[in-house]
């Protein structure tokens, strides 16, 4: 399975992507929800595909959505907007438009995951002299509280 970057600034929709990521079986890696902290990650975290909310506060994701492509990696765009709506910078990329279902993310990231190449091995340790003074904690995985059925 792959291993996910989400980018996403309101917390409770990045906990819940990232629930439903781990659902489908695949593991995250990193995240964020600045573009400072985004562009650092993108850069040095160790991940198979980024999942990018197209506009964080007022600014959008295109400095980050480059730097994951500069590395060869697989980049899905969730957004509110339709395929016209996309900027330039968007276009021909895997998208989800919000909201989407559990069913179309893993529609979406068996798309972007037929064309991912070897894992780019870099750490997350490199993160502080990448970005400058103002370094990013690790990613720390959430697991949900799930009800035991049976």
């Amino acid at each position: 399975m792959s291993s996910l970057f989400l980018v996403e600034d309101e917390v409770l929709i990045r906990m819940l992507l990232a629930d439903m990521v781990q659902e489908l079986g695949h593991s995250v890696a990193a995240e964020a929800g600045t573009i400072e902290e985004g562009l650092c990650l993108a850069r040095t975290a160790d991940f198979d595909l980024a999942i990018l909310d197209m506009n964080l506060g007022s600014h959008t994701v295109e400095p980050i959505a480059d730097a994951i492509d500069r590395r060869g990696l697989p980049v899905i765009i969730a957004s509110g907007y339709n395929e016209t709506g996309l900027p330039a910078g968007f276009a021909g990329r895997t998208r989800l438009e919000k909201p989407f279902s559990i069913a179309q993310l893993a529609a979406a990231i068996t798309a972007a995951t037929g064309r991912v190449p070897q894992r780019s091995a870099v750490g997350q340790d490199d993160c502080a002299s990448t970005c400058g003074d103002k370094p990013t904690e690790p990613f720390q995985i959430r697991q949900a509280a799930r009800p035991q059925h049976g």
